[in-house]
């Protein structure tokens, strides 16, 4: 072990010094583990300081594990400066694990250095496995810079928990800025349980920035069971601030099973702030007399 880490480090310093020279000493060595190790400290000093000509260097080696390893590691070191490029090689690896690394570690750092840059290279790539797996590294960072333009992207990937995970933190960041087109999305654009999930994200979020707005759209709205759900994610939210405004929405709420214990979760929340007020509240209310009976009870 201690052998092969003066090597290493050897191939290294003289990496610095002649890169090429230690380029065909590296090829010339018998196949094997420590050779790969040569393969990737010689890569990584070259890309450091000259990483085209790493670059091809990396391309020209005629052994696929070489290859391999010699891209992903000029790929790691170009990365910071050259995405692009580092892209590129990760691309041309062929064994699908490194492959998948090198273009996961290359994407993701492009996205949150530059997420426009990385936007703009993502999609002029075809449609495939490659777009898909760039997508999905890129869109946490394309998120938080754009969540809008996002969505769109995030609309296209494949159903799966990747997809319902983006589409929730999208929803959400989309929603402090424009949450009516948001929630617009979220059901023209989401299945389930994506689409509620999402909404339900949006919808406390909404009632902050513009509450009337959120109201005048739930009115627009017909019973359902999105409906439901909705609207007991803004009784929950206002319960606190509004629970007078909070109670009358929840008790517009279809399902008696969701109805009963979001109108009781309110209930206490306004018992501990004004008991008077929700035992009022409640008694001149247009609610059945046995869940009147029950609210009352404190």
């Amino acid at each position: 072990m201690e052998r092969e880490r003066i090597l290493r480090t050897f191939v290294h310093a003289w990496a610095k010094v002649d890169a090429r020279a230690a380029a065909e000493f590296v090829s010339g060595a018998t196949e094997g583990t420590l050779r790969q190790q040569w393969i990737q400290a010689l890569g990584s000093e070259w890309a450091a300081h000259d990483p085209h000509a790493a670059a091809a260097w990396a391309q020209t080696l005629a052994d696929v594990r070489g290859r391999d390893a010699a891209l992903q590691s000029v790929a790691r070191a170009a990365a910071a400066a050259l995405p692009e490029l580092a892209a590129q090689l990760s691309m041309s690896i062929s064994e699908p694990g490194r492959f998948r690394e090198s273009l996961h570690e290359t994407v993701y750092q492009w996205s949150q250095a530059d997420p426009e840059a990385a936007v703009k290279w993502l999609r002029q790539q075809p449609e495939g496995p490659v777009r898909l797996l760039a997508a999905e590294v890129a869109l946490p960072g394309w998120v938080f810079w754009n969540p809008a333009d996002a969505a769109a992207e995030i609309a296209q990937l494949p159903e799966g928990e990747a997809r319902e995970r983006l589409a929730v933190e999208a929803a959400r960041r989309w929603a402090e800025t424009s949450p009516g087109p948001a929630a617009e999305w979220a059901i023209s654009s989401l299945g389930d349980p994506a689409r509620d999930q999402a909404l339900e994200e949006i919808v406390p979020v909404w009632a902050v920035v513009d509450i009337d707005g959120l109201a005048a759209w739930l009115n627009g709205m017909p019973s359902s069971p999105l409906r439901d759900i909705l609207v007991a994610s803004l009784s929950s939210a206002i319960a606190e601030s509004h629970p007078e405004r909070a109670m009358e929405w929840a008790s517009t709420i279809s399902d008696n099973q969701t109805l009963r214990s979001r109108l009781e979760e309110i209930d206490q929340v306004w018992l501990e702030q004004d008991s008077s007020a929700a035992r009022a509240w409640v008694t001149r209310s247009a609610l059945p007399g046995r869940l009147k009976a029950q609210l009352l009870v404190e």
